[in-house]
């Protein structure tokens, strides 16, 4: 007899900001994100969730990378990673979170194909207005 090991698909969401405090109309703040296939199984057709219908103000770019950019679609081996980069533009004074939760599909040890959607990752956003910062100085003594 002989056992079959299952396969353990894992993707892991890497960054180090987020969208906190972002200027109105001052243009976009972009937030820069890794995806890792930590898994032991290739993973194939990812698939981003949309940003824009979390909130209109967010979009996904390429802005800024240097390494591999993620679409949707690709193939992810073991062990490689890609790059998204959120881009934040608001017109409007307004805070909350987003949630970035890419899909996959994988091959189990029985060449069935299954569905991972197992990982996320939450984004805090804000925006200020940057007319209403004030810098309180002077002599107080």
């Amino acid at each position: 007899s002989y056992t079959v090991l299952s396969k353990n698909p894992n993707i892991s969401l890497i960054t180090n900001r987020n969208l906190s405090n972002t200027i109105i109309n001052q243009g976009p703040n972009f937030l820069p994100i890794q995806i890792i296939n930590i898994g032991d199984v290739a993973l194939n057709n990812l698939n981003l969730n949309s940003v824009s219908q979390q909130d209109s103000d967010m979009r996904y770019t390429n802005y800024g990378i240097s390494g591999s950019v993620c679409s949707n679609g690709q193939s992810l081996n073991i062990g490689e990673s890609c790059m998204i980069v959120v881009s934040y533009t608001p017109t409007t004074i307004k805070s909350g979170d987003i949630n970035i939760a890419p899909t996959a599909q994988y091959y189990d040890q029985l060449g069935n194909q299954l569905s991972y959607a197992k990982s996320s990752l939450k984004i805090n956003y804000s925006s200020i207005n940057l007319n209403t910062l004030f810098i309180l100085g002077g002599d107080y003594g």
